[in-house]
């Protein structure tokens, strides 16, 4: 279908350089390929708020996670991380937020069971108050094998909370100025990712205030539309007369 398109359309936008990556590799000519990053209004998660969290820690660390349940974000991985760290005597229960295939959702569930998980991961769903989430935790993981431009990742960076993700496409783009990313599908190497903030927290989190409004500017939407009414006006300049 992506081949199918591309063949046809005078200009195709990408969200990011890794799917621009992928359109050409697909066929797509690049000078018919323009980039508009993804961009959000992230004022809001600047203001600290941990208010509306119904949720009672019994570790010492709280881990982080928001997506899908599917199969790109790599919940296998995440949950063996996390069984790495526990054997090691790291004391840290994971939340999960966000909903998906029943069928797969309870796959992962039996997972974190028999990896001994059950007390330290809950599986939240679907919640309305992410920010304050983000606000209440230790540290975000973000496990995906595949990914365009995420959204999450760059509400992580304004909410100022330290993060450990993969290398895994447009994900290298959003975090790769702030943070060093790990191999996809590595739970020994996001383990020690996550040990290595855990270990340091402190200053951590005060790196992680550090860039909250340099995100919030390099995300900003106003960009996002420039970029998209650049590549409108090149793809009119190669069909006028």
């Amino acid at each position: 279908a992506d081949r199918f398109v591309n063949s046809r359309a005078d200009g195709v936008v990408a969200v990011s350089y890794a799917v621009r990556g992928t359109c050409i590799a697909e066929g797509l000519d690049p000078d018919r390929c323009h980039v508009a990053l993804n961009g959000l209004d992230l004022e809001h998660l600047v203001s600290r708020s941990s208010a509306g969290i119904d949720f009672r820690r019994r570790a010492q660390y709280l881990l982080l996670a928001v997506g899908r349940i599917d199969w790109q974000k790599d919940y296998p991985t995440m949950l063996r991380s996390l069984a790495h760290l526990v054997s090691r005597g790291v004391d840290a229960e994971l939340a999960i937020l966000g909903s998906g295939l029943p069928g797969y959702e309870s796959e992962m569930i039996n997972l974190s069971d028999q990896l001994a998980l059950k007390e330290r991961v809950h599986w939240m769903g679907w919640q309305s108050n992410v920010p304050a989430w983000m606000h209440s935790a230790d540290l975000f993981v973000h496990s995906a094998v595949d990914e365009a431009h995420p959204l999450v990742l760059m509400e992580v960076l304004a909410s100022g909370v330290p993060l450990v993700a993969t290398a895994a496409g447009g994900g290298r783009e959003v975090v790769g100025p702030y943070y060093e990313v790990v191999p996809v599908g590595d739970p020994v190497a996001l383990a020690d990712g996550v040990q290595r903030i855990l270990d340091d927290l402190s200053n951590q989190r005060a790196y992680a205030e550090t860039i909250r409004h340099k995100a919030v500017e390099r995300f900003d939407p106003v960009r996002m539309a420039e970029a998209h009414l650049a590549a409108c006006h090149a793809v009119l300049l190669t069909r006028s007369p």
